[in-house]
């Protein structure tokens, strides 16, 4: 066992009891309930990704696409998660005090769900624009058009994002508290 004050993280922590893999399983689904009823960006990106799902199944995309938009809309839930995670650890160990330090590692957990979430918006108009084109050539659009429409909504959106205030969190509802029993 090693002992050593300079590097806590290298201290062996006694082994835990373990529990179920159902048990496991719920206090994820905790979790997940919790960031969904907390986390207005969490449930943003979920509608987005459903709409986008959606409109893939109506443009009757391949299977191998209709399976590459669900990866990158998991992949920016998951970025999303991460970043609350990151997010709460960091408001737990300061508490109401500012620290420029944790403002920072949270504005960069931030700018990482940012890139996500443009990269997964490019790769989806890449692969929804094709599919879509006899669609806007009966609107009397053309594809190039379309692609500068997107890009400076892509644009706008980004900007808004970056530019917005941070509101005051309330504290969760009771009934979405992760139970002591997951803990363990």
């Amino acid at each position: 066992m090693l002992e050593s004050t300079s590097r806590p993280y290298l201290i062996r922590q006694p082994a835990r009891v373990r529990g179920s893999f159902g048990r496991s399983l719920a206090c994820a689904w905790a979790g997940l309930r919790y960031a969904f009823a907390t986390q207005r960006n969490l449930r943003a990106q979920l509608a987005i990704s459903v709409a986008a799902l959606a409109l893939g199944v109506l443009a009757r995309l391949p299977r191998h696409e209709l399976a590459l938009v669900f990866a990158l809309s998991a992949f920016v839930i998951y970025a999303e998660l991460i970043n609350t995670a990151i997010e709460h650890v960091l408001d737990h160990r300061v508490g109401l005090a500012y620290d420029p330090l944790v403002k920072l590692i949270k504005d960069i957990a931030a700018g990482s769900v940012l890139v996500v979430a443009l990269a997964a918006g490019a790769l989806g108009a890449g692969l929804f624009l094709p599919h879509l084109q006899p669609l806007l050539a009966r609107l009397g659009l053309s594809f190039g058009a379309v692609r500068i429409m997107a890009g400076l909504l892509g644009v706008a959106a980004a900007s808004m994002w970056a530019w917005r205030g941070r509101p005051r969190r309330a504290a969760p509802p009771t009934f979405f508290r992760v139970s002591a029993s997951c803990d363990a």
